[in-house]
């Protein structure tokens, strides 16, 4: 019979019983007791074993709801959704109030439920449940239709001391003996991660009734933990070298495009001197000139160059970058694109219909045949609108070109607000 994991046997039953991040816990019981849940869902965010979904789980047991849960292994399309909350939301149940968990939803969006989204903002919007998001980064750009809705409350790594107190307490229940310095030496090797140091301690005290540092070191390796973005960054300006800011960077668990637009954004935040800024933004220039050439060109070989120009950013401010840096900004560029997206698209299926009627690329409509419409929009309405009635358009897309507002968006914001 297989044993049952640890992480399981030992799960917290109430709130208080979750390790660490007192504060976020405190954010979360308030999040409830005031009333946010009704204007916003709780979105719990942070590095994997810090305690999300058992303080999610916790809250619910400890304030009598009944929770409806959607892990990362089920269904996430908009039709389960509605199907298993919104439909039944008025209905009278044996269980009482609900709550809603959505775990992990940064890893639905990497997968096809594309329904998914919309009906998760269709339940928020409902306030009729609470509801609490999961997920290792707030910042992830596929999530930034949720933040909007979203009320964020970080959980942080584990102290060792938090880490030590719980694996005290599962030898004490287990009857295991185990040396001090080698619950110290598991708690280093997990690097903040509750659940990995239980699985390790469970690994290890297999089989026998006694825990040494030897026993330790011998089973358990060093784990090489993926950095969210503000620890990445907080690294890579510390580095005093190139090779440890090339591991800040590597290490990090966001894309190292996006990652780069982040050290675009903030790094002048870190700098000291004036003339360090132009040192800092040349060498930054020189790198996406590599990256922008790879791209183009496929020459991938040339990435090794842009990664290493960035790695050496911080060896380019000779009068050194601040230890401690406030005010990091989520990067401009990925916002505004984020934000227009919408408005893009629907341009770009606008010149479609212009291309097809023109035997021209979609390209070449956008390029040659839309800004010169415009100049006839506001010219000559009359005879504009006449030529884009030919182009294929209709009056929804003739409107977009004159005003730039999507048909019904007025309309939208009453629906949102």
């Amino acid at each position: 019979m297989c044993p049952v994991p640890w992480t399981i046997k030992y799960a917290p039953k109430r709130l208080a019983e979750v390790y660490g991040n007192d504060k976020a816990k405190e954010e979360l019981k308030n999040w409830l007791l005031k009333g946010l849940w009704r204007e916003k869902a709780a979105f719990l965010y942070g590095p994997p074993g810090v305690g999300k979904t058992s303080a999610a789980i916790c809250i619910a047991r400890d304030f009598g709801f009944f929770l409806i849960e959607f892990s990362a292994s089920e269904s996430r399309d908009a039709e389960v959704i509605r199907k298993k909350i919104l439909d039944h939301v008025h209905d009278s149940t044996l269980f009482g109030k609900r709550m809603v968990l959505f775990d992990d939803v940064d890893i639905v969006f990497s997968k096809f439920d594309t329904g998914a989204l919309p009906a998760i903002i269709e339940v928020i919007k409902s306030k009729r449940v609470p509801v609490v998001l999961t997920a290792a980064n707030f910042y992830d750009p596929k999530l930034v239709p949720l933040r909007r809705y979203s009320y964020p409350i970080e959980f942080k790594r584990l102290s060792m001391r938090d880490i030590v107190r719980n694996l005290e307490r599962i030898c004490r229940l287990e009857g295991i003996e185990c040396d001090p310095m080698a619950l110290r030496e598991i708690a280093k090797r997990a690097y903040g991660d509750m659940r990995s140091a239980i699985n390790d301690l469970q690994f290890i005290a297999a089989g026998r009734r006694k825990v040494t540092v030897d026993d330790v070191k011998a089973l358990v390796a060093y784990r090489n933990r993926e950095l969210n973005i503000f620890e990445t960054l907080g690294r890579f300006f510390k580095a005093d070298s190139i090779p440890r800011a090339m591991a800040a960077l590597t290490n990090s668990m966001v894309e190292f495009d996006l990652l780069i637009k982040w050290v675009n954004e903030n790094v002048w935040r870190a700098l000291n001197d004036p003339s360090d800024i132009k040192n800092v933004y040349d060498v930054l220039s020189w790198a996406d000139i590599y990256g922008k050439r790879a791209n183009a060109t496929q020459a991938w070989h040339l990435m090794k160059y842009m990664m290493a120009l960035t790695a050496s950013v911080p060896l380019a401010a000779r009068k050194g970058l601040k230890s401690f840096v406030r005010g990091m900004t989520f990067p401009l560029s990925v916002k505004m694109a984020s934000l227009t997206k919408e408005k893009r698209d629907y341009l770009e299926n606008m010149c479609r219909k212009i291309a097809r009627k023109c035997h021209l690329s979609t390209k070449g409509a956008m390029r040659d045949i839309v800004p010169y419409l415009k100049i006839m929009l506001e010219a000559n309405p009359k005879y504009g609108r006449k030529v884009a009635r030919s182009l294929g358009l209709s009056s929804e897309e003739i409107n977009f070109l004159v005003t730039g507002r999507l048909p019904r968006e007025g309309s939208r914001r009453l629906e949102y607000r």
